[in-house]
């Protein structure tokens, strides 16, 4: 056993309260990296395609598998899109998600579904667009990456006409769309009126629609407007949402739509909108809700193990602060801020032995600090 005076030990404390500062930033650190570009070909278009991926953060060293995001327009969206998916996760937002973006050949062909005088080699070749998304392009991210079955589809303009094309023609290969300023008056509205007989059907939908217009006027503006209101009138069940976004363009929505969409995707994994949840087993139970939602097991974010530890070390309810480790044990057994968490309160609590163990763990980990330095020794003195 050791023996300290309250002095020395309000010393070791004092130093500690920096460190798990040090530690926490170690933790935290975050790098965007750059996707992959990949070629593959195409026996569906009969032509080589462009496939760019971003992994999110963590992806290489673990087993778990993701959400996908299927984003058209790559050449233009893919890099900020990709930015925008780090920090969303790193700000619990949203979970970790795959980024595939799909690089054009011929946009026009490939994202407007067929019409009355199109010239074939020009316009409407969507159908046969959307059979490589789902014949060939799915498949290949399914063999080659570590995927769930949720999938988002998310376009912009005509990528967003390709993307309310979609939600009809083929609802299920998707479960949640995000449609920016789509050009839904192309071919007299061909979509807007399709919407109108297909939801009078009660026929197959996605599980979320996201459509957003910036501060624009034209048939996109008026169009789109009318696609709403249809999908605001029926009772399928959808859940859907239509914002005009008046500080964005045509041309800049993309950036606040995309962030718009994705957060009403996953509304309810931001837990800063849910102040009641003050416990950690209504934090479980909350997202025992939203795994049903989503069909897999989505589990509680490291963060909010660590809150509610701190609390009840802070408040000196050492059982509970244990129980909670010991919750956070099971979900993250590897977790480098669960060995300091456990290294603190063994000596908040007294037990410097199991202290001293924990913090030369976390040197063994691979933290390296002066002031972790300064307390391993402290407790060996």
């Amino acid at each position: 056993m050791y023996l300290f005076g309250k002095l020395h030990l309000l010393r070791i404390i004092l130093i500690l309260i920096f460190a798990s500062a040090q530690l926490t930033a170690f933790a935290q650190e975050a790098i965007i990296k750059a996707g992959k570009l990949y070629t593959i070909e195409s026996e569906i278009l009969n032509e080589e395609r462009k496939i760019a991926v971003f992994t999110p953060d963590g992806y290489a060293e673990g087993q778990v598998t993701y959400h996908v995001m299927y984003l058209l327009d790559a050449e233009w969206n893919f890099k900020y899109v990709a930015a925008l998916l780090d920090k969303l996760t790193a700000a619990g937002e949203i979970p970790g998600i795959l980024l595939i973006g799909v690089v054009n050949n011929n946009r026009n062909r490939d994202l407007t579904p067929a019409g009355k005088n199109d010239n074939p080699a020009r316009f409407g070749g969507g159908k046969k667009f959307l059979d490589f998304l789902t014949q060939e392009l799915q498949p290949w991210v399914k063999q080659n990456y570590r995927t769930h079955p949720y999938s988002i589809l998310a376009g912009h303009s005509f990528g967003g006409l390709f993307t309310v094309y979609t939600t009809m023609e083929e609802p299920e290969r998707f479960q949640a769309y995000i449609a920016l300023s789509p050009s839904l008056g192309r071919n007299g509205e061909q979509q807007v009126k399709k919407a109108d007989a297909y939801y009078e059907q009660n026929a197959p939908i996605p599980e979320s629609i996201y459509v957003a217009v910036g501060n624009e006027g034209g048939y996109t503006a008026i169009s789109t407007k009318k696609y709403a209101h249809i999908l605001q009138d029926q009772e399928s069940g959808l859940r859907f949402k239509f914002e005009k976004l008046e500080d964005s363009s045509h041309e800049s929505i993309t950036i606040e739509g995309f962030i718009h969409g994705l957060k009403f995707i996953y509304e309810g994994f931001n837990l800063e909108q849910f102040p009641e949840l003050d416990e950690i087993f209504l934090v479980e139970e909350h997202y025992k809700k939203l795994s049903e939602r989503f069909g897999y097991e989505l589990k509680v974010p490291e963060s909010q193990y660590q809150r509610f530890a701190r609390e009840q070390m802070v408040t000196k309810e050492w059982d509970y602060a244990r129980f909670i480790l010991s919750q956070y044990e099971k979900h993250y057994p590897g977790s480098i801020e669960l060995v300091s968490l456990k290294a603190d309160l063994n000596l908040l609590t007294g037990d410097f032995k199991e202290a001293l163990k924990y913090y030369e763990m976390l040197n063994s980990l691979g933290v390296e600090s002066e002031s972790l330095s300064r307390i391993i020794k402290e407790l060996k003195d």
